[in-house]
């Protein structure tokens, strides 16, 4: 909680908006470089896995779900509620802290 902002790497334009509009300062449109495709492996992927990696990684997935809950809670604060619903929906994954 020491932190003043929180940032999110899948959301980096969104992010940087914030920060942006947040310090007052002018935004800044981020180039796109190094964009890969999802291959068929991902299709190969079991949820056996799936559970392994996140037990495996259980520190991380706390961590990365309490940033998230800090993203959108700063935006619902600033009055930006239709945006979270649309980043909730393009992450594919529960909004955690908002019920």
């Amino acid at each position: 909680d020491r932190y003043f902002f929180i940032g999110i790497a899948e959301k980096m334009q969104e992010s940087f908006n914030k920060l942006a509009d947040f310090t007052k300062k002018k935004r800044l449109k981020l180039p796109l470089v190094n964009i890969s495709t999802k291959d068929m492996q991902v299709g190969e992927i079991n949820n056996e896995f799936i559970e392994k990696f996140k037990k495996y990684n259980n520190l991380d997935y706390k961590i990365y779900n309490y940033c998230l809950e800090k993203f959108y809670k700063l935006f619902i604060s600033l009055g930006f509620l239709k945006i979270i619903v649309q980043l909730a929906l393009s992450l594919d994954s529960n909004v955690p802290g908002i019920e």
